[in-house]
C-alpha cells in the first residue's frame, strides 16, 4: 500500500521472480566458492 492507501504492485519485492533469481544466483555462487575451496585444499602438492 502506498501513502494514500492505494494498493500498489511491487516489481522486485519478496516473492517475485527477481527475488527468486537473486536467491538462485547467490546459491550458485556459494556452491561454486565451496567447490573451488575444496579443490584448492585437496589438490596434490597443496601445503
Amino acid at each position: 500500500m502506498d501513502d494514500e492507501g492505494t494498493l500498489a504492485r511491487e516489481v522486485n519485492g519478496p516473492g517475485t521472480a527477481w527475488m527468486e533469481l537473486d536467491a538462485v544466483l547467490h546459491r550458485t555462487v556459494g556452491i561454486g566458492a565451496a567447490a573451488v575451496t575444496t579443490w584448492l585444499t585437496t589438490r596434490p602438492g597443496a601445503r
